[in-house]
C-alpha cells in the first residue's frame, strides 16, 4: 500500500503543477481511484464555516441536482470537519461499502473534506486510513494553492453576496487558523459578508509573534479604506 501511495501521489503531484482549481475533481478522483476508493467528492466549508459545500468540478451536476450541502452541525461529515480526524459510516451507493470522510487540513486550518467509498465493509486497518489521510493532506495543499489564482474556489465558499468593503477585507486577511508546537490562532470575520473596518492580522515568527486587532472609524467603504491603510501600515513597520 504504502508503495502504491508513493506512485499515486507522485502521478498526481505531475499533473497538478499544470493544472487550474477546476481541474482538482478530476485529478483527485483519479488518484483515489489509484488507492482502490471511488465515488469521490470534494467538500468545502463555507467561510462562516456552518456548512460543507460540495465540489464536483465543471463537468458534475449542478449544484441541487443530486449533490447535497451538508450542514457542520448534526452530521458525521461534519463531525469529522470539526474533530479534525476521519471517520467512516456504511456507503448508501450500489454495491454497499464503506464512506470514509477525511478533514481537509492545510496545518490546522480547516478547508472541508475528501469524501470516498472502499469497497471493504469490516472496521478500516491502521495502514488504510494513514494511506487516505496522507492523500487528503496533500489535496488540501493543492487547494490552498490553486485558491490563490481561481475564482473558482473563493465563489463555492460563499454563500451570500459579499459587499465591496468586506472583499477588500477578505482580501487583505491572513490564514484564519495556525497552530504550531508553542502557539495556536484562530479569529474570525463577522458580519461575514457586511463586515467593513474589522479586521485582523499577525505574524509568527522563530522568536516572537505579533498580532493586531483593527477597527476603522464609519462604515462601508471608507472604513475598509482606513483600515487596509493601517494594515499596511502595521506590516511595513513590523
Amino acid at each position: 500500500m504504502v508503495d502504491r501511495l508513493g506512485q499515486v501521489l507522485r502521478a498526481l503531484l505531475a499533473v497538478a503543477h499544470r493544472s487550474t482549481a477546476d481541474d482538482l475533481p478530476h485529478i483527485v478522483a483519479s488518484a483515489v481511484d489509484g488507492l482502490g476508493g471511488n465515488n469521490t467528492l470534494i467538500y468545502l466549508s463555507d467561510i462562516q464555516q456552518r456548512v460543507l459545500i460540495p465540489f464536483p468540478g465543471p463537468d458534475g451536476p449542478a449544484l441541487g441536482q443530486w449533490l447535497d450541502v451538508l450542514p457542520i452541525e448534526a452530521t458525521l461529515a461534519g463531525r469529522s470537519y470539526q474533530r479534525g480526524e476521519p471517520l467512516y459510516q456504511a456507503a448508501e451507493v450500489p454495491g454497499g461499502g464503506t464512506r470514509l470522510w477525511l478533514p481537509l487540513l492545510d496545518g490546522s486550518q480547516r478547508l472541508g473534506l475528501l469524501s470516498l467509498v472502499l469497497s471493504d465493509t469490516g472496521p478500516l486497518g491502521e495502514e488504510v486510513l494513514s494511506t487516505f489521510v496522507t492523500l487528503a493532506s496533500v489535496v488540501a495543499s493543492l487547494i490552498v494553492t490553486k485558491t490563490l489564482y481561481s475564482d473558482t474556489l473563493v465563489r463555492l465558499r460563499r454563500v451570500e453576496q459579499m459587499g465591496l468593503a468586506a472583499e477588500m477585507q477578505w482580501g487583505l486577511l491572513p490564514p484564519l487558523e495556525l497552530e504550531t508546537a508553542r502557539i495556536s490562532v484562530a479569529g474570525a470575520l463577522e458580519p461575514a459578508y457586511d463586515v467593513a473596518g474589522d479586521s485582523l492580522d499577525y505574524a509568527v515568527d522563530n522568536h516572537a509573534a505579533s498580532l493586531a486587532i483593527f477597527d476603522g472609524m464609519g462604515h462601508g467603504l471608507q472604513s475598509a479604506q482606513l483600515s487596509a491603510v493601517a494594515i499596511t501600515a502595521y506590516r511595513s513597520a513590523r
